[in-house]
């Protein structure tokens, strides 16, 4: 494209104008001690206030996450003291089937798809079990165990009488998100120790 007639001229004088404001700020710079303060006082509040922002960015981004982690995990060990106590009481233990079939409803029982407090939830086989008797894992929808890192897994194995919490990546609806994931031990008819997982998707904390 051919410049338009006197684009060259207005560039010349906007490269004048520029040369000029350069020249005159570097005078001003050397020969007077009030503008020397005043520019350096300026950039100096401009770093404190770049530094409070990014401490208080942190510290907000810190908090939120801190609280979710909090409620996660409050939730997760209500509803683990459920399943459990559902678990003793019922009376679909006398075959595979029936177990099955009872975990399934007990975990379809506990998602939640209600707006941004979903939550997601996995019943897997921890690794030292080694009961004849095997079920699952049964997930909730498309998150599925593949998203339960292994060191919480192995955690959740060893240390079957605590609640066990890490944050870690999902895959959701196709986009990346982090989530609260909180796992607890349960113990099946038959099927003997599993990992009861809640996974819960950070998506107003991002």
């Amino acid at each position: 494209m051919k410049p338009q007639p006197g684009q060259d001229g207005l560039a010349e004088r906007a490269r004048s104008v520029l040369r000029h404001g350069w020249d005159r700020t570097r005078h001003l710079w050397r020969s007077s001690l009030s503008f020397r303060v005043v520019v350096v006082t300026m950039l100096l509040g401009l770093l404190v206030l770049s530094a409070v922002g990014t401490y208080l960015y942190g510290a907000i981004a810190q908090g939120l996450i801190d609280s979710r982690q909090k409620i996660a995990a409050e939730d997760s060990l209500r509803l683990a003291k459920d399943a459990q106590r559902q678990i003793l009481y019922t009376d679909q233990t006398e075959s595979i089937a029936q177990i099955t079939q009872f975990a399934t409803e007990l975990v379809k029982s506990y998602r939640q798809d209600a707006g941004n407090e979903r939550r997601y939830v996995v019943l897997s086989r921890t690794d030292n079990n080694t009961a004849p008797v095997a079920i699952g894992p049964i997930e909730s929808n498309e998150i599925g165990v593949r998203f339960i890192p292994t060191s919480l897994r192995q955690a959740v194995s060893s240390s079957p009488d605590r609640q066990h919490l890490q944050v870690a990546t999902i895959d959701e609806n196709g986009h990346e998100i982090s989530a609260v994931i909180v796992g607890q031990q349960v113990d099946l008819p038959l099927a003997r120790t599993y990992g009861l997982y809640f996974i819960y998707p950070m998506d107003r904390e991002r």
